[in-house]
């Protein structure tokens, strides 16, 4: 509705309007209470029309040379029916043919480039848009659904690559248990050093005493 003439918008001049702005969807009860609000929904960003303008040059219908800077960005399924806010899905049309293109109820195609450059194709018959829009829309759904399992699919991937072995210091122990199991391995290597001295020291004094008594026993 209108708030300057407390009048009610076409649905035309509704779609016209959600190609230029801004939108909050703001969801209502049944007594007219605000139950949800939603937040603003840029439909082209500044690189998208950057885009437009190197690939569309200027105004794509058929005839005009409007440039590139003087046109505005146009859903081809507009984004009330449900249509992405992608540069496959968009064109470049000045104000007057903006209208036109609404009023008239008008679609379009991109594809490669022509011979003449040209990646949008018009279709001015009247009423054309709203003929094309059941196949278009299920084509953006398969889209979305291929998209969708695509990132699935990588999302699973990744987490498979992220799932290596254990981490083996993740249950190290503290450092004064590790610095106990030190001091054990230090005694334990003493007490073995201790006995192997003692060992051979008691051989050196038998080997000794054995060549003293061979000496006593000598002639």
């Amino acid at each position: 509705m209108s708030r300057a003439q407390a009048t009610m918008l076409s649905p035309a001049i509704v779609r016209q309007l959600a190609c230029d702005a801004d939108l909050i969807p703001v969801v209502f009860g049944s007594d007219g209470e605000v139950l949800d609000v939603g937040r603003a929904v840029r439909l082209f960003t500044k690189a998208q029309r950057r885009a437009l303008w190197h690939r569309d040059k200027g105004c794509t219908y058929p005839g005009c040379d409007v440039p590139a800077g003087w046109a505005k960005a146009h859903h081809l399924v507009h984004w009330v029916d449900g249509g992405p806010t992608d540069l496959e899905y968009a064109a470049l049309l000045c104000q007057r043919h903006h209208t036109h293109v609404h009023d008239k109820r008008l679609v379009a195609t991109v594809h490669t480039p022509d011979e003449h450059g040209r990646c949008v194709t018009w279709d001015l018959t009247p009423g054309s848009y709203d003929r094309e829009l059941p196949a278009r829309l299920t084509q953006i759904r398969r889209e979305r659904a291929k998209q969708r399992a695509t990132a699935q699919q990588r999302a699973a991937e990744r987490a498979r690559l992220d799932t290596g072995p254990p981490d083996p210091w993740i249950d190290e122990p503290p450092e004064h248990v590790i610095q106990g199991w030190v001091d054990e391995w230090m005694a334990e290597a003493e007490a073995l050093e201790y006995e192997s001295a003692l060992r051979e020291a008691e051989i050196d004094d038998a080997l000794a005493t054995m060549l003293d008594e061979e000496r006593a026993n000598t002639p």
